[in-house]
Parts: structure tokens; C-alpha cells; sequence
């Protein structure tokens, strides 16, 4: 038996500090039960735990895949509004509990990583690890050098900084520049509020990398599970 807390830290979910902030969230689930208390007491190999619907410690077949992901697909399992998701594009055949890790939204595309594993889907998504992402970005504009030298040390949005990134592989053509982005955090729809600040609307955005994991010449709309070594990547890493 141990604390919650200790089991989070020892997991690397996160700190016993942060474990006892996301109790005060009301954002784990202990076999199907709500825990609000710091010094729950648990025992690894028996209970289940959950955090924002994730089960960390299920023991099953694990699965590793990705998704290169359609415009017009939103990264969630339902949509009360009746608009396609991500998930309508894998086999049913699959475990229930495969969720997406991280998130693109209606009008992107690329990459997106499934897995069963709720505690690595945790590890890779927590601010610390400072995973790239790597996006293929078409802009309506011209991006002059100081505004993305600008970019590149971070700018204001949501009151916070962002982090620095890196914008390579430019391409100006006639009025639109075509450009890669690196980024190593995931606000909310970052790439296009970060270009619409200075007039340059997105039209077009793809994921094509996730730290080592690689989108490559894989179909729109097609999926491939992860190789061994990609798989033994993300573990290391993470």
C-alpha cells in the first residue's frame, strides 16, 4: 500500500505537489471513486487509478499508433454535434481505452499519436518533458525576419510567454509563405493565434513529427502501428 501522491511521483505522472493539486481538481478516480484527499491510500497491483479518464496502471496489451489525421475531424471519442471524429478512422477492433495523445484541431492535419498506455500519455504531455512537435505551416503573408526572430523568442498570449521555437524552411510564394515550426509546448490553437496576431492568417497546418516519431509518406487517413524502436524511443525518453 502507498499514498496516491507517492504512486503519482514514482509513476513520473508528477510531483506529490502537483498530485495534491489535481486532488483538489477533482481529477482522479480510484476504481471508479472520486478522491479529493491528500494520504489516499491505495495498492498499485489492485486498484485502478484514473486521471482525466485516463487509467494509468491497467494491465493489458499495450498499443502504439498514428493517425495522419484528415481536416474535418475533431480529436475527440463523441461529438454532440454529430461532426466526424478521429476515431471513426481506426479499426474497431481496437481496445476501448486507446486514446489520442494531445490534440489537433478541426482544420489541421498530420500526425496524431493513439496509445493505451495512460502513463506515458501523461509523461508525454506534461510541461516538463518539452517534447517537440514539428508542423508544416502555410501562412497568407510574408513573414518579414523580425517578426519571426519575434516569434522565435516568444511572445505574449494569455497573459503568459510562450516558449521558444524555431521557424525554418521558409518559402515565400506569390502572397503566401510556406514555413516549419518547432515547438516544445500546446496552447490552445498556438500556431494560428500566434501568426493571426500579426496579420498572417494560418490556411493550412500539419503535424509531420513528434520528437523522433515521424510522420513520413503515411496516406491522409491512414494509420500505421509503431515500430519496436519507436516504441522503445518513447519509453526511453519519457
Amino acid at each position: 500500500m502507498e499514498r496516491i501522491e507517492k504512486f503519482l511521483s514514482r509513476q513520473n505522472i508528477c510531483s506529490r505537489q502537483d498530485a495534491k493539486r489535481l486532488l483538489r481538481q477533482k481529477n482522479i478516480y480510484v476504481n471508479d471513486q472520486l478522491i479529493t484527499k491528500s494520504g489516499f491510500m491505495i495498492d498499485p497491483e489492485k486498484d485502478q487509478v484514473e486521471i482525466d479518464g485516463v487509467t494509468l496502471n491497467k494491465m493489458s496489451k499495450e498499443y502504439y499508433l498514428i493517425l495522419n489525421k484528415p481536416a474535418g475531424y475533431i480529436t475527440s471519442k463523441q461529438d454532440p454535434g454529430g461532426q466526424p471524429t478521429v476515431y471513426e478512422l481506426l479499426p474497431i477492433d481496437l481496445p476501448k481505452d486507446l486514446h489520442a495523445v494531445g490534440r489537433l484541431d478541426l482544420d489541421s492535419t498530420g500526425l496524431l499519436l493513439f496509445t493505451n498506455n495512460g502513463t506515458l500519455t501523461h509523461r508525454l504531455t506534461h510541461p516538463k518533458h518539452h517534447i517537440e512537435k514539428e508542423y508544416e505551416v502555410n501562412i497568407q503573408g510574408i513573414l518579414k525576419s523580425e517578426i519571426k526572430n519575434e516569434i522565435e523568442k516568444g511572445i505574449i498570449l494569455d497573459g503568459k510567454k510562450t516558449k521558444p521555437c524555431k521557424i525554418f524552411n521558409i518559402q515565400e510564394q506569390a502572397e503566401n509563405t510556406l514555413l516549419h515550426i518547432i515547438l516544445t509546448e500546446g496552447k490552445h490553437r498556438q500556431i494560428r493565434r500566434i501568426f493571426a496576431k500579426y496579420n498572417l492568417p494560418v490556411t493550412s497546418l500539419k503535424r509531420i513529427r513528434l520528437g523522433e516519431i515521424h510522420l513520413g509518406n503515411l496516406t491522409e487517413g491512414q494509420f500505421r502501428v509503431l515500430s519496436n524502436n519507436e516504441i522503445a524511443y518513447l519509453k526511453q525518453h519519457f
